[in-house]
């Protein structure tokens, strides 16, 4: 466990790994008096339960802070963080909304706060109004699997530095913001996003419509039109349906042929008994008729 006076006298502090260990038990307000703090991770510590500490929200200097796949719950802890880079938290029982105050952030790059594997998460509520423009520098974003809602603000389509959404399994509504100009992977699928699929995602290497009733068509055009945009638009790295169909006609074809082959070789191997049957019988009669 992390005794609850642990580095009580370390007003200095500003590098913190706790990451990748065993501690359990509650977690203790560790970050009274450290000013100075600019690294926090506490990620990959399972057992370590509690809330997040209220104190965090006087480390005014943090520039990393993870804790993910701990066992923190209840609200994010409010960073007022004019440096923050990098904010990592999920894989827990996170509850609340995403911190208005991490909008004073403005060299944000990560924002990575991820629901449970296995379900919902608790994390509720929508992006922080005007976050795109208070995040200029933003390259990933991933906030799937919670209970998140409202729209996505069209300003995600243009921050050029962007590569990565992920926002799958939410409660998201609207229209899809425009492909920002570097995205790399953009997962919007199990919401209920409505209207056309922007222009774009066929330049990208990974997309996710999937689950979006509301969409309308046409299908992005590397997608096959024989399905609907509602159920089904391309895989999870994006091979075209019809892609995927010619690959099944040809597996079919190809089982086929080896159906064909076998039987032709069983035909082949009967008619190479039946024959040498008659030839046996043939011989066994010329020789009884010699004999006589």
């Amino acid at each position: 466990y992390i005794p609850p006076l642990f580095l009580s006298n370390c007003s200095q502090l500003n590098f913190l790994q706790l990451a990748h260990n065993k501690f359990v038990g509650e977690m203790p307000d560790i970050f009274l008096d450290k000013p100075n703090l600019q690294v926090v991770y506490l990620s990959y510590n399972r057992d370590l339960v509690g809330t997040f500490p209220t104190s965090l929200s006087n480390c005014h200097e943090i520039v990393l802070f993870s804790a993910k796949v701990t066992g923190l719950s209840g609200q994010l802890p409010s960073l007022e963080a004019p440096q923050l880079i990098s904010f990592r938290a999920g894989r827990g029982a996170i509850a609340g909304t995403i911190p208005e105050s991490l909008l004073v952030s403005h060299g944000l790059r990560v924002l990575d706060i991820t629901g449970p594997l296995t379900e919902y998460g608790d994390l509720s509520g929508s992006l922080p109004t005007g976050a795109p423009h208070a995040w200029p520098n933003l390259t990933l974003l991933v906030l799937s699997t919670n209970k998140l809602s409202g729209t996505l603000d069209p300003g995600l389509g243009y921050l050029t530095r962007l590569g990565t959404v992920a926002v799958s399994a939410n409660f998201f509504t609207g229209s899809l913001p425009a492909v920002p100009p570097n995205a790399i992977t953009l997962l919007y699928d199990d919401n209920f996003f409505e209207g056309i699929a922007p222009d774009g995602l066929c330049d990208i290497v990974t997309f996710n419509l999937r689950g979006n009733s509301k969409l309308n068509c046409p299908l992005p055009s590397c997608c096959s039109t024989a399905v609907t945009c509602a159920r089904q638009c391309c895989d999870a790295s994006c091979v075209p349906l019809r892609m995927i169909v010619w690959d099944r006609v040809l597996l079919v074809g190809i089982i086929m042929a080896g159906v064909l082959v076998v039987v032709i070789a069983l035909a082949l191997h009967w008619l190479w008994v039946w024959l040498a049957g008659e030839a046996v019988r043939w011989l066994s009669g010329a020789v009884r008729w010699l004999s006589c």
